[in-house]
């Protein structure tokens, strides 16, 4: 019990720190992808409505089932990751649909594409995370059970709070354009378009290398070796470590 409790922390811990350290760098990335500031916050706002829900959610829901410390990381870094990734689909469409046409209009084009994307692949997300519900394991099944809440909401909020924020601002979805950061929309265009047609001209080339390279980078994967977590993990300065090895070293 004790070396359990000892993982969890030490565990949660490091998951803090990475958040931590890789929340600068969304808002870098995010800043660099849409050139403009309010566009930027909105899908970071997106994100923090994602995990909020999220987070409730799993706290009612604890009061129910065991579930893991870790789930609070799980459903913050899935929540976050796929609310930013969705919401750019649906933020970028609308500013697109804004410029040639009013905001009913571009808000009814923009979830009729990008938010049945969204809705599809939010689909597909949580079947996968389903498929851990098999492992008869209390921690792959918080793990499970947070990637499903988590991805679920941002959906949620992609699909529905993200529309009325977008509605309500209008135009003004894309202000605070960073001067600093020009825009390579265009440039951008026309590089995966040629991308997509070099790939639609020779479609069994592209499979066979890009095949290639999956393959090769799974390789380790042949070589992986799962165990339970024990004392083991913990860092030497641990006390729980400390006993485990003088166990280990006694008996």
């Amino acid at each position: 019990a004790a070396a359990f409790a000892a993982t969890n922390e030490v565990g949660s811990a490091a998951l803090r720190r990475v958040e931590l350290i890789l929340l600068p760098l969304v808002v870098a990335i995010l800043l660099t992808l849409y050139r403009s500031a309010a566009a930027a916050l909105i899908s970071l706002g997106t994100g923090v409505a994602a995990i909020v829900a999220a987070t409730g959610a799993l706290t009612w829901l604890a009061g129910v089932v065991e579930l893991n410390v870790i789930v609070q990381n799980i459903a913050t870094m899935l929540g976050l990751g796929v609310s930013i990734d969705y919401s750019l689909f649906v933020i970028r469409r609308f500013t697109d649909e804004m410029e040639s046409a009013g905001r009913d209009v571009a808000l009814a084009r923009t979830i009729g594409t990008a938010g049945r994307t969204v809705a599809a692949s939010g689909a597909t997300v949580t079947l996968a995370l389903a498929t851990l519900l098999i492992v008869d394991m209390p921690l792959i099944r918080s793990i499970a059970i947070a990637g499903i809440i988590g991805v679920s909401l941002a959906v949620v909020a992609c699909l529905v709070t993200l529309p009325a924020v977008l509605y309500l601002l209008g135009p003004r979805a894309a202000a605070g354009r960073l001067p600093w950061l020009p825009s390579t929309r265009d440039r951008s265009r026309r590089r995966w378009d040629r991308f997509a047609r070099a790939v639609m001209a020779k479609p069994v080339t592209a499979l066979a290398i890009s095949s290639a390279v999956l393959l090769t980078l799974a390789v380790p994967a042949f070589g992986l070796r799962t165990d339970s977590g024990d004392a083991s993990l913990l860092p030497g300065s641990s006390p729980v470590r400390q006993g485990y090895d003088l166990v280990e070293r006694q008996y």
